[in-house]
């Protein structure tokens, strides 16, 4: 909070209220198209246009309003940068999820965090709003239905509360488009749904008897982990839809032939062998789950053309072979397949695409 907004504590209950109710198209843009609750002004005006057809005139009388009856705060994204994130105050956030604002959690800023939503909204903004106009109706909730129609985990929080319903997700559409899933699936589902039930159980002592159903499922799963003691067998052996989430990897469709993901280079710092390392994961956990080979595409959306150059670059540098002091043929990308454990038969099916986003000329941000 700064000077310019007000603590919602100073506002009478009767204002907080009727300016919720007026200008709910903001709070509610922002609650359902961010995990955190935060977003650009110049994002969310593009947002609340295409969702509730407000010009950027009215969109921002609304701003200024929220912020005069402290259900809106702003915040200078780093040192260096005169561009504010919005975010919604906890009487906002505790109105709309009818929750008690001593309940609701504050939010805890990061770069990370900052920049994410800053690439995933931007997202939303260039790639689903134009696939789903002339087709559905683009207000928050059907943004939402979409994503999770193609069994994307965009938007969904990286946290045990919801790891599980995107297990449900993914099982949807998989049916939807005659993907069978093997065992392997169903037990890592099943141990993650203890994760939700342990978590819903503290406000809720009713669950405690079906959490412990699943308890065994958890164990299980956790003791067939530590088998593996180096992190390349791990993820070969036991890589997830969670880890994936946690690792901030996003599926944004499932097709009957493909998988396609997108990662955010949000901080201009992704390494290209840790980006290898959780695609492979990526990889064995596909060809886990599904009972069909699936090709996977995964871009990557950078901060500029010459980051993506560097990406590419990276990849084809052939790798130096210390024993017979020559360089070989195969590439970076394929050297990190083979060592990660991928399979050669499955390479062809593999691809890494780097793209820029132009969110430091756009919104006058940098990384």
């Amino acid at each position: 909070m700064n000077k310019f907004t007000k603590s919602a504590r100073d506002i009478p209950l009767a204002q907080k209220e009727n300016t919720f109710q007026k200008c709910f198209p903001i709070i509610n843009t922002m609650h359902v198209l961010s995990s955190d609750n935060m977003m650009l002004r110049s994002q969310l005006r593009l947002l609340v246009s295409a969702a509730y057809r407000i010009n950027e005139k009215n969109t921002d009388f609304m701003i200024s309003e929220m912020m005069n009856s402290g259900l809106l705060y702003r915040k200078n994204i780093c040192t260096g940068s005169k561009t504010d994130i919005l975010y919604l105050s906890k009487f906002a956030v505790g109105k709309i999820t009818e929750t008690p604002s001593a309940n609701v959690p504050a939010i805890s800023f990061s770069r990370k965090k900052i920049f994410e939503n800053i690439f995933a909204t931007e997202y939303l903004i260039t790639n689903v709003l134009p696939e789903m106009q002339g087709k559905f109706e683009t207000n928050p909730e059907n943004i939402i239905n979409f994503l999770r129609y193609n069994a994307s985990n965009l938007l969904i929080p990286s946290h045990q509360l919801y790891y599980s319903d995107y297990f449900e997700y993914f099982k949807f559409t998989t049916d939807r488009l005659g993907i069978a899933l093997t065992e392997e699936f169903f037990y890592d589902w099943k141990a993650y749904y203890y994760d939700q039930l342990n978590f819903l159980k503290k406000s809720n002592p009713d669950l405690t008897d079906l959490c412990d159903t699943y308890k065994k499922d958890k164990q299980m799963r956790e003791s067939i982990c530590q088998t593996y003691l180096s992190n390349i067998e791990r993820t070969k052996y036991t890589y997830s839809l969670a880890n994936m989430m946690a690792s901030r990897y996003y599926i944004t469709s499932l097709e009957e032939t493909a998988v396609n993901l997108i990662r955010f280079d949000s901080l201009d710092n992704l390494a290209l062998e840790k980006l290898y390392l959780n695609l492979a994961g990526i990889v064995h956990m596909i060809d886990r789950y599904c009972k069909k080979e699936l090709k996977i595409n995964l871009t990557v959306y950078v901060w500029s053309q010459g980051r993506a150059d560097n990406f590419y670059n990276q990849e084809d540098r052939r790798v130096f072979d210390y024993f017979t002091k020559t360089y070989k043929d195969t590439p970076r990308s394929d050297s990190f397949l083979a060592n990660f454990g991928v399979r050669p038969s499955l390479w062809d099916n593999i691809n890494v695409s780097y793209l820029p986003c132009d969110i430091a000329n756009k919104y006058h941000v940098i990384p």
